[in-house]
């Protein structure tokens, strides 16, 4: 009689393809947002032109612009284009609401996040720069 672990013993064959479709599931997976067509970036294209900010209209249950969107939560977006130089963005906050930014690369990683509490005098005054436009800036 013959136990289930030699049987798999007996074929590494089976061992291998399962390590090999793990491989291949986990590959698949982390290179999906890289390769997704109708990614964040694309569907919010429509919104306007590069820089230049656009609110969004609220979230409909199967028409979102951005996945999870809150509709109690007024959001908007800036698509921005570095190639051309830095972006400069300035706001005024009139009232006590709260209010976050968040800049993402074009694959949707945060590299900056703030909110209204790190404002002075209610105020942002910021720019978004690559390295070599921020050392251009600086000198």
């Amino acid at each position: 009689m013959r136990l289930r672990g030699q049987a798999v013993a007996d074929r590494p064959w089976l061992i291998a393809a399962l390590v090999l479709a793990g491989f291949v599931h986990i590959a698949s997976v982390l290179a999906m947002p890289r390769l997704a067509q109708d990614d964040a970036f694309a569907r919010l294209a429509s919104a306007g032109p590069l820089n230049e900010f656009h609110a969004l209209p609220r979230p409909e249950p199967g028409a979102e612009l951005v996945p999870f969107n809150d509709p109690a939560v007024a959001a908007g977006v800036c698509l921005f284009d570095l190639s051309d130089g830095p972006l400069h963005v300035r706001a005024r906050l009139i009232s006590d609401s709260f209010v976050s930014l968040s800049f993402h690369s074009r694959h949707g990683t945060v590299f900056y996040a703030l909110t209204d509490k790190a404002t002075t005098r209610r105020a942002f005054d910021l720019f978004v720069a690559t390295a070599d436009q921020l050392a251009a800036m600086e000198a």
